[in-house]
């Protein structure tokens, strides 16, 4: 197989987009992430309405302030991080001899860590989530749900009960990820072989390049109170 490894990238801008999603139609430019390698343009429409999970609201990311600014630098960095570190591990493995076998077992050893390393180096939960996923252990949490539930395509900072503060980073399949999440039936009989040996369940297939994929998500619960 010729094709390159390129890993899936975040769809949206981590580093600017969320800062400036609350924008009025007019003042949202076309911006391009330099580590995401994407280009987005602003609709001229209003924001769609979103249902959040019970004891959630949407909040306004040019207007956060003191705590919650800082959370939501930290969180840009940790998505990023995250989506940089697996992508990295994943060409390593693939390699230059393009074996995606190999790459499959990667993810599935080596995801689940640098989800951990990001999030203890962050002070954050740092995951990744789908309506369709490989890893069960992957599945949307309950205040997630809402918003996977209705294929939220746009980054999204969210405020929670007792100070939590969340976001969601939509992931936009590129066409190499079709190696593995592809239509099932195109997919190489040995990746096919390798994933339905580790994840009998699997359902993170049948996708098509510029599909929506899933989310980043980073999330930072309510913080103690301190005692004087």
């Amino acid at each position: 197989m010729n094709t390159r490894f390129t890993p899936c990238r975040i769809t949206g801008l981590i580093i600017i987009a969320i800062a400036t999603a609350a924008c009025t139609p007019a003042e949202r430019p076309a911006v391009r992430t330099a580590d995401a390698g994407l280009t987005e343009r602003r609709s001229s429409s209003a924001p769609v309405p979103i249902k959040l999970a019970p004891g959630w609201r949407r909040l306004d990311p040019a207007a956060v302030t003191g705590g919650t600014a800082e959370k939501l630098a930290v969180a840009r960095r940790a998505a990023q991080e995250l989506g940089r570190t697996l992508g990295g591990t994943l060409q390593s493995a693939v390699g230059q001899d393009r074996d995606y076998v190999r790459g499959t077992e990667a993810c599935r050893t080596a995801a689940p860590t640098i989800a951990r390393t990001v999030s203890a180096t962050h002070r954050a939960q740092v995951g990744r989530t789908s309506f369709r996923v490989r890893n069960p252990d992957n599945r949307p949490a309950p205040w997630a749900q809402p918003v996977v539930d209705q294929r939220v395509g746009t980054p999204l900072l969210m405020a929670g009960p007792e100070g939590a503060v969340a976001f969601m980073a939509p992931i936009q399949l590129k066409p190499v990820c079709t190696v593995c999440h592809g239509q099932r039936a195109l997919i190489p009989a040995e990746v096919r072989a390798a994933l339905a040996e580790v994840y009998p369940e699997d359902e993170a297939v049948g996708f098509q390049p510029g599909d929506l994929r899933g989310w980043f998500w980073v999330k930072f619960d309510a913080e103690p109170e301190r005692v004087p």
